[in-house]
């Protein structure tokens, strides 16, 4: 008798604790379907830089966004500061700077968002970017090979370099400064007939 009145309360506890689960799991689902709006901070990557041109500055690193979506989305959905990308095929020119209008990369941001995602609210500044001309400049090829011939030989020709020429790109100012290339320094000894050797430019 003892036994089964000290077993009927913890029963009671029981099911109480289970009906209180199963109305926190009712309550959690029903706030979760509901929808919700939050700030995120996004960091703009910028991608597809013109080849004519390399980019230097931008007047946004990052950007700040008002979302709106269902509470297990933003459940799923890491808050920390993410990547988006910018994509520079977009990009226009008002006359005196380089810039993405504030609604291409809206547009471009919602696009990487999960589909049941919308942006509420956003920055409407146009990006500004920064860019040095690209140039090109030929170098001559300089050879630093040290070579020793083999005993009784001698170079009946002059060292030929494939190819003697090669083209570098960068800014003005960069490539203005330099006039040649070298080759990385090689010693080939013993050398008794012709020979083609791959060396690296230094």
């Amino acid at each position: 008798m003892n036994q089964t009145e000290s077993r009927f309360p913890r029963r009671k506890v029981n099911t109480f604790l289970l009906f209180l689960l199963a109305s926190f799991m009712a309550w959690l689902i029903s706030k979760l379907s509901d929808t919700h709006t939050d700030q995120a901070l996004f960091e703009l990557e910028y991608i597809n830089v013109p080849d004519s041109l390399i980019l230097t500055g931008a007047s946004k690193q990052e950007v700040g966004v008002r979302l709106e979506a269902s509470g297990f989305q933003f459940l799923g959905f890491n808050f920390s500061k993410q990547k988006v990308a910018v994509d520079l095929t977009e990009l226009t020119h008002d006359g005196s700077r380089y810039l993405i209008p504030a609604d291409v990369y809206r547009e471009q941001i919602e696009k990487q968002l999960p589909m049941s995602m919308e942006i509420r609210g956003m920055d409407r500044e146009n990006i500004y970017l920064d860019f040095n001309q690209i140039h090109e400049k030929p170098l001559p090829v300089i050879s630093t090979l040290n070579i020793t011939l083999g005993k009784n030989h001698l170079m009946d020709s002059t060292l030929t370099i494939s190819p003697d020429t090669v083209m570098i790109r960068g800014p003005l100012n960069e490539i203005d400064t330099i006039s040649r290339i070298y080759t990385k320094e090689r010693n080939l000894s013993g050398i008794t007939e012709d020979f083609s050797e791959e060396v690296a430019l230094d």
